[in-house]
């Protein structure tokens, strides 16, 4: 970003005389490079606070699990509803990172 500012400061210094339509289409150029950069930060934000998240469900998977093991100890979670639900709510959120990735790849 910081070369496309120095590019356009360079170009207002080298001319003097800059028309108003030219000194408008640079500031228009200006704003559509600073949205473009604007909303692909805002997608970044997005996939990491999701891979957060997602950290967190893991932690209280292996906490019900952990759990489970001590105090009643139990090894076969098959039947367990808690834990597909678990289970669910991870891999609803590993797809939602997926295509978070998938749109951040488009740009």
């Amino acid at each position: 970003m910081s070369s496309v500012i120095e590019k356009y400061i360079q170009l207002f210094s080298n001319k003097s005389n800059i028309n108003k339509n030219n000194f408008s289409s640079i500031i228009k150029s200006i704003k559509k490079v600073s949205r473009n950069i604007g909303s692909e930060s805002k997608k970044r934000l997005e996939l990491e606070k999701a891979k957060i998240d997602l950290k967190k469900h893991y932690y209280k998977l292996g906490l019900y699990i952990s759990n489970k093991f001590i105090s009643k100890d139990i090894h076969d979670f098959s039947y367990d509803d808690k834990f597909k639900e678990l289970i669910k709510e991870i891999e609803s959120l590993k797809s939602y990172i997926l295509s978070l990735s998938e749109n951040k790849i488009k740009l």
